[in-house]
C-alpha cells in the first residue's frame, strides 16, 4: 500500500496503529526517490528496497520485508547482488512490522552486521509545546519552482555539510525528484535577509505527517531556526487535517524535538 490515501489517524490512536503509520510514511518518503530517473525500486508485499546509486547507505536500503522462512535466502541474495551491481553500500532497516520477527538473527547468520538503532519520534499536534521565536529574522516559504528548488538544494548542502560526489549526487537526485504536481513531498525553505539558510520537508501519507530534511547552515545554528522550521512543517501537517507527526532525528536534534513534545515511539535496527 502506498500510504498516500490512508485516512488521518486520530491523535489518540493506539500505539500499534501509530507505529504502522510512521513506517508507511517513511516508505512513502523514500518512494519519492523513484521520481529521479536513476533510482531503482522494488515495492511489493514481500520487499521494499531502493537504490539511488549514491555513495551512502542512507540512500540505498531495504525499508521493509515480509518474508516467509523459505524466502529469506533469495532476498539476501538479491540485496547482495544489488550491492555488487551498483557498487554502493546498502543497509537493511528492520522496523516493528518487518517479518519474520527473527529477521535480525537471520541476517546475522547470513553475514550482515548490526550497525545502529534508529528511534522514530512522534508528536500529537495538540501537545505541541510553546516556544520562543528564533533569534534571527526568519521567513519560511514553500518551494514551488525549480529556481527556488535550486536555492533549497544549496541550503541543504550547506546545512548537512555535504561535499564531493555525495553532494553532487544528492543535488542531482533532488532535481530529478522535482517539485509541483505529482510530487508528494513539500519542501520548505528558510531565509534570513533573503539568503537560503534552512530546510525542511513534509510528507503527508500513511495516516500521519512526516518531517524530513531539517537542516540549518552551520553559522546560524543554536538560534532557534531548526525549531522554527519544524514548527512550520507541523503547520503544513495540521493544515492537511492530520493530528500526528513523525520524524527521525539525528542525535544532535533529538533534544530539540523532545523539547517540542515529540516522544520516542519505537526502535528500528539497521543492518549492513
Amino acid at each position: 500500500m502506498s500510504g498516500a490515501h490512508v485516512p488521518a489517524l486520530p491523535g489518540d490512536a493506539p500505539d500499534a496503529d501509530v507505529v504502522a503509520a510512521l513506517e508507511r510514511n517513511w516508505r512513502a518518503c523514500v518512494r519519492e526517490f523513484g521520481h529521479a530517473p536513476a533510482t531503482r525500486l522494488r515495492d511489493d508485499d514481500e520487499l521494499f528496497w531502493y537504490v539511488t546509486g549514491l555513495p551512502d547507505a542512507a540512500f540505498n536500503s531495504v525499508m521493509y520485508a515480509n518474508l516467509g522462512p523459505d524466502r529469506i535466502d533469495a532476498a539476501v541474495d538479491e540485496i547482495k547482488a544489488l550491492r555488487r551491481q551498483h557498487r554502493v553500500p546498502m543497509n537493511w532497516l528492520i522496523g516493528p512490522t518487518s517479518r519474520p520477527t527473527n529477521l535480525p538473527s537471520q541476517l546475522r547468520a547470513r553475514g550482515f552486521q548490526y550497525i545502529a538503532d534508529l528511534v522514530p519520534l512522534t508528536l500529537k499536534l495538540a501537545d505541541l509545546r510553546p516556544g520562543s521565536s528564533p533569534r534571527a529574522v526568519l521567513t519560511v516559504e514553500r518551494v514551488e519552482s525549480t529556481s527556488v528548488l535550486e536555492e533549497w538544494i544549496e541550503a541543504e548542502s550547506r546545512g548537512f555539510e555535504l561535499a564531493g560526489a555525495l553532494d553532487r549526487g544528492i543535488a542531482t537526485l533532488r532535481r530529478g525528484m522535482g517539485v509541483g504536481d505529482g510530487v508528494l513531498r513539500t519542501h520548505l525553505l528558510g531565509r534570513v535577509d533573503g539568503a537560503p539558510v534552512a530546510t525542511a520537508s513534509v510528507v503527508v501519507a500513511g495516516g500521519i505527517g512526516g518531517i524530513y530534511d531539517v537542516s540549518t547552515v552551520p553559522d546560524l545554528r543554536e538560534r532557534g531556526i531548526g525549531t522554527a522550521m519544524t514548527r512550520a512543517a507541523l503547520e503544513v501537517i495540521r493544515a492537511a487535517g492530520h493530528e500526528l507527526a513523525f520524524l527521525q532525528a539525528s542525535v544532535m536534534g533529538q533534544r530539540m524535538y523532545r523539547r517540542l513534545g515529540f516522544r520516542d515511539r519505537c526502535t528500528c535496527a539497521v543492518y549492513g
